[in-house]
């Protein structure tokens, strides 16, 4: 019985240690995007922007190519909603 109490409280840890992102999407005409989310509601996004930003750079350098940045957009959190960080670039 006590395995059904802990069960959920294991998986909810494992889940908040992680960062989901959307690895890197193809938006047409060249442009990219990279989205990062927090793992909690109260996380600044400033960090979300910067593995964001190196995941866009390794992606660019994986092709041999250099990173171009165009944009971003940081959306803070709420109670029902985690943080976001969304770097637009292209490689050149």
């Amino acid at each position: 019985m006590k395995i059904i109490y802990v069960l959920p409280v294991i998986v909810l840890s494992l889940a908040a240690c992680s960062t989901p992102t959307t690895g890197v999407v193809d938006r047409g005409n060249g442009v990219m995007t990279v989205t990062h989310q927090a793992p909690t509601a109260y996380h600044p996004t400033d960090p979300l922007k910067i593995t964001a930003t190196k995941e866009a750079g390794d992606y660019c350098a994986s092709l041999g190519k250099k990173f171009v940045f165009l944009h971003s957009k940081e959306t803070q959190g709420r109670p029902i909603q985690y943080p976001e960080s969304e770097v637009i670039f292209k490689c050149e």
